[in-house]
């Protein structure tokens, strides 16, 4: 087992986060309204590209409206904006730093994007089995990238994303004997057809054609693997 993918990815989060929102400063409104939108429309056409027509419907709508009743009931996407805003709290009395004006929706659409993929998936389970992280290293590349040009618009709360994808991935790698198990080829495509949907939502969100609460979907991707363990015990 490694974890260096693992602290690659969240260092990388991190690094997009902070110089990212160092550009946001110096850029124009109109400069930052049009970066968003071409970030939105990458995102679209990573979550258009990501939904198979051949996915199992039931599946789909199982996992949605499962994921979508626990986040209402967790308030997760509120959650979410409460850890955001403790760290910043935090940050400001350990590093001196003063109120950016920053929300915290920016740590929210981040910690998303990051972690609704497959690709956290499979590179615990390279990392925790084989030793190697090849995926890490080509996830922690695109994560820069996004994270980067949404900092530009959004903020250093972006750069707080880092925390939850390396606590997240950090649990998948220390597991992924078990998760290896239990986690089939196709449970991790039904996950990635799901992820691409949020992935979606993100984008018609920051396109202002939605106001969906995506944040409290983050466990929708997951509800596949649910569904195959109760397929399994019934059995």
């Amino acid at each position: 087992m490694t974890l260096v993918g693992v602290w690659i990815n969240g260092l990388a989060i991190v690094a997009a986060g902070v110089l990212g929102s160092r550009c946001k400063r110096g850029l124009p409104e109109r400069i930052k309204e049009r970066l968003m939108a071409a970030l939105a429309l990458c995102l679209l056409y990573i979550g258009i590209g990501g939904i198979n027509a051949d996915m199992n419907l039931m599946v789909l709508t199982i996992s949605v409206t499962a994921g979508a009743l626990i986040g209402e009931w967790l308030e997760i996407e509120y959650r979410m904006g409460e850890a955001c805003r403790w760290f910043q709290r935090m940050g400001r009395r350990l590093f001196g730093q003063q109120e950016t004006g920053d929300d915290t929706d920016g740590f929210v659409v981040s910690t998303l994007i990051v972690c609704a993929g497959a690709m956290s998936i499979v590179g615990g389970i390279e990392s925790g089995t084989q030793g190697t992280y090849t995926t890490y290293l080509v996830k922690s590349c695109m994560d820069f990238v996004v994270i980067f040009m949404l900092a530009s618009t959004k903020g250093s709360s972006c750069a707080l994303a880092g925390i939850s994808v390396f606590v997240y991935q950090l649990l998948i790698t220390v597991s992924a004997g078990y998760i290896a198990q239990i986690v089939t080829p196709a449970i991790i495509t039904e996950m990635a057809e799901i992820g691409a949907l949020l992935i979606l939502a993100i984008a018609m969100n920051l396109l202002h054609i939605t106001k969906l609460s995506v944040g409290n979907l983050i466990v929708a991707p997951y509800i596949p693997i649910v569904l195959y363990l109760l397929h399994m015990w019934q059995s």
